[in-house]
């Protein structure tokens, strides 16, 4: 096998198990770094992720998006 061969195989190996996985694989390299468009959507996926986490929690918000899917767990409200 040639260099290029391999490297073809490759290639056409990442969009097979991207469909797998949320995992961000084989999105190529920009010098030391991902491709531009990528990096931004990380970013994004990044800031979403933190602006989740340091909201408040909405039990209510949560009930209407599970619908009448029971999820066996308890609210607790805090005291005050």
């Amino acid at each position: 096998m040639t260099n290029g061969h391999i490297a073809s195989v490759e290639r056409d190996l990442w969009p097979a198990l991207r469909r797998h996985t949320q995992a961000r694989i084989g999105l190529g390299r920009a010098g030391s770094g991902l491709p531009t468009q990528h990096r931004l959507e990380l970013q994004a996926a990044h800031a979403a992720a933190r602006d989740a986490v340091h909201s408040p929690f909405q039990p209510e918000l949560v009930g209407a998006l599970r619908g009448s899917r029971p999820c066996g767990c308890a609210v607790r409200h805090p005291i005050g």
